[in-house]
C-alpha cells in the first residue's frame, strides 16, 4: 500500500506542486514501512518462506541432475524430508558402538530423538547430552527460528548455552573426579 502511495505522488504532480514536497513525503513513508517491517518477527509468519520454499523446491527437483552430496544420497528421498542433515544422519547415524554402548543403560524411548526442555531453570534439574541423539526443543516458529530475522532468538540461544555450559560443567567434574581416583590409587 506504501508503494502505491509513493506512485501517486510521483504521477499525481498537480496535488504535490514541489518535487521536494513529493520527496519528503516519500521518504516519510519509506521511513515509516521500514519501521514497521523491522518490528515483524518472521519466525512466526508462515508467508515469510513462500519465498524460501520456492527456492528450496526449485533446488531440489534439479539435484538429480548434479553429483551426488554423499555416498548414499538419493534426491528423491530428500525431496520429501527435513533436510540434508537429517538424511545424512540417517544414513551415518553418531551412535557409540561396542563396549561404550553397552555400559549406557536402554532408554524405553527412541534412540535416536530426545526431547528438552530449555525453560527449567532449576539447577538440579540437567538432562544428559548423549552423542549420537538428537536433542530436540519444539517452538511455534519457522525455519527462520534462530535468524536475523527472529525477534527472540537471543532467549533460545541464551537458554542453549545455559544448557551445554552446564553440561560441560558435569562432564568436566566427573572427569575430574574420575582421574583424581585413578591418580590416588
Amino acid at each position: 500500500m506504501t508503494f502505491g502511495v509513493v506512485w501517486l505522488l510521483f504521477r499525481r504532480k498537480r496535488l504535490w506542486p514541489t518535487r521536494s514536497l513529493r520527496c519528503a513525503l516519500c521518504l516519510t513513508l519509506i521511513a515509516m514501512t521500514w519501521r514497521k517491517l523491522g518490528k515483524v518477527d518472521y519466525s512466526k509468519v508462515r508467508s515469510s518462506l513462500w519465498g524460501l520454499i520456492w527456492v528450496i523446491r526449485s533446488y531440489t527437483s534439479s539435484m538429480h541432475k548434479r553429483d551426488p552430496l554423499y555416498d548414499g544420497f538419493d534426491s528423491a528421498h530428500w525431496v520429501h524430508n527435513d533436510g540434508i542433515v537429517n538424511t545424512y544422519s540417517q544414513v551415518y547415524p553418531r551412535v557409540e558402538q561396542g563396549a561404550a554402548a553397552a555400559v549406557e543403560p536402554r532408554r524405553p524411548r527412541s534412540e535416536s530423538h530426545m526431547s528438552i526442555d530449555l525453560e527449567v531453570e532449576n539447577d538440579s534439574h540437567t538432562t544428559a547430552l548423549i552423542k549420537g541423539t538428537w536433542h530436540t526443543h519444539r517452538m511455534g516458529k519457522n525455519h527462520l527460528c534462530g535468524t536475523h530475522w527472529d525477534k527472540e532468538a537471543h532467549h533460545l540461544y541464551a537458554h542453549v548455552f545455559k544448557l551445554l555450559n552446564k553440561w560441560v560443567a558435569q562432564n568436566n567434574s566427573v572427569a575430574d573426579s574420575t582421574t583424581t581416583t585413578t591418580c590416588a590409587t
